[in-house]
């Protein structure tokens, strides 16, 4: 689901910069450090700046070994690096808990005449925290600015955005995958991530605990569905191992790291035949508006129960308004059976979808499917 950081500037980072106004700061080795002033008790905003460094690597992909190399010195990584560009700037921001907190971590940097200049930020993930002390790191980051960006960017040809393609998993003919008895449960565990506007948010994400040991993380088809055999071929990141000491789970991820969860739940299971009843949203997205920019991404789906067993779809993107919802609509509608933890959506077109579901365990207002959270609409 999402980490987007956009700096419309170029830097020149060298020994000696001074910091913000009213900003303390201190060498640190060969890197200037800098925080804001009356920064409260037990809060995190650190701004760095670093010598640049000669490269002859492509900004992104040095960026890219510098970020990871360096994330994990931090804290314990809960979502996987996300990169951006806006011409010459490169960004990768991540996401770590640190002694129990949840922190931002950005990393930026520009290459000029064959050096590479960059910064990181560190600050707990709370926007309305550390968004005031952002634009004035980003203002700094300005001053220091040597270049024109309108000028450099016309001259300088952005690179392609990768985008890390998950592997389609892997599915069984209906029902022939695991069975009940092979599942231990629906574990949900909080973790930090990005939403609309790039803001930082904290939701619980769906496991899949099996009683054999094993975990598979963020399963978006049924279980029931899932070719377990083939997923851990193609898929191996996926899988780990979990074992509960306690009130805390200990889990092994598939490169042997380990971390322990303190706040998590187990998803309730639906009872074959359940109904529901009402209208139900799910908002995801992107941009930078947390991050001092302009950039927003909206995409809601929207879904509608009715207790006589049918549903209808609709959904909106990028800010236009996709009001098809009607029941005749035979492409965005039909007829819906839950069973434990999947939801058999059979539109009136006659196609079949079986997908992922879970409810929460405190409300059967809120509930997971496929691979979004969906709550009442308001």
């Amino acid at each position: 689901m999402r980490y987007l950081l956009f700096f419309f500037l170029l830097v020149r980072v060298g020994m000696g910069q001074t910091p913000p106004s009213g900003w303390s700061s201190r060498q640190q080795g060969i890197t200037l450090e800098m925080s804001p002033p009356n920064l409260p008790t037990n809060r995190v905003f650190l701004y760095s700046l670093y010598p640049p460094e000669a490269s002859t690597k492509s900004t992104q992909s040095w960026l890219k070994n510098k970020a990871e190399t360096d994330l994990p010195t931090l804290g314990k990584q809960v979502r996987p690096l996300q990169y951006n560009h806006t011409g010459p700037i490169q960004n990768f921001t991540g996401a770590i808990m640190n002694q129990g907190k949840a922190q931002v971590v950005a990393y930026m940097a520009v290459e000029q005449a064959g050096q590479i200049h960059w910064a990181r930020i560190i600050t707990d993930a709370d926007p309305k925290f550390f968004k005031p002390y952002l634009t004035e790191a980003i203002k700094h980051f300005t001053t220091v600015s040597n270049v024109s960006t309108s000028t450099t960017a016309s001259k300088k040809k952005p690179e392609k955005r990768a985008r890390s393609k998950r592997p389609e998993t892997p599915l069984t003919a209906p029902g022939k995958g695991l069975t009940a008895a092979q599942i231990q449960g629906i574990y949900m565990h909080l973790e930090t991530g990005f939403g609309v506007g790039g803001f930082v948010t904290q939701n619980y994400e769906a496991y899949l605990f099996l009683k054999d040991g094993t975990v598979y993380e963020y399963p978006d088809v049924p279980p029931y569905d899932l070719d377990v055999p083939t997923s851990r071929q193609i898929e191996p990141k996926r899988w780990g191992r979990w074992k509960k000491q306690g009130s805390q789970l200990r889990i092994q991820e598939s490169d042997g790291k380990t971390s322990t969860w303190d706040h998590w739940h187990v998803a309730v299971a639906a009872k074959p035949g359940e109904k529901l009843s009402g209208s139900f949203k799910s908002i995801s997205g992107g941009g930078n508006v947390a991050f001092g920019g302009s950039s927003v991404v909206v995409s809601m789906k929207r879904i509608t129960f009715s207790p006589n067993g049918q549903f209808r779809l609709e959904s909106t993107g990028g800010g236009s308004d996709a009001n098809v919802s009607a029941y005749s609509n035979k492409d965005l509608a039909g007829t819906y059976q839950l069973d434990q933890h999947v939801i058999t959506l059979k539109f009136n077109n006659g196609q079949v979808e079986r997908r992922f579901f879970y409810f929460y365990p405190d409300s059967k207002d809120t509930f997971g499917m496929g691979g979004s959270v969906f709550v009442p609409v308001d």
